[in-house]
């Protein structure tokens, strides 16, 4: 893929990223999760260094299941708390994927996805 054409795919992707705008999450009750710049951003980069293509892609690619899981998820399955920050793991599966899903919220802010990552599972 050409960088033009890499870069035509992030705006893609991004465009669409943006219409989504914020779900419903069952697991935090009646609570808004926005799907802000900041997961975005996230999902391309890690402590400010841009994240290889492969793992770029790997997860643009998951932003629908995540937005399906943030949407049905009934409770988390972590939590921490990291000095002002919170963050909530939600896994879900898909396609015999178990897919986890980082809700992050500055205290007294928003809760916004942050990020989304995949683990393929055994099949019996």
């Amino acid at each position: 893929m050409s960088d033009k054409e890499w870069r035509n795919y992030i705006k893609e992707v991004k465009d669409n990223y943006k219409k989504i705008g914020h779900v419903i999450c069952p697991a935090f009750g009646v609570e808004e999760v926005y799907f802000n710049r900041k997961g975005f951003q996230h999902l391309l980069y890690k402590k400010g260094d841009r994240r290889n293509k492969k793992d770029q892609i790997n997860r643009l690619l998951l932003i629908d299941g995540a937005v399906e899981i943030v949407s049905n998820i009934k409770s988390y399955s972590e939590y921490r708390k990291d000095k002002d920050m919170n963050f909530w793991s939600l896994v879900g599966y898909k396609n015999n994927k178990k897919i986890t899903v980082i809700i992050a919220q500055l205290d007294g802010g928003i809760k916004y996805f942050l990020s989304v990552m995949v683990k393929s599972t055994k099949t019996s």
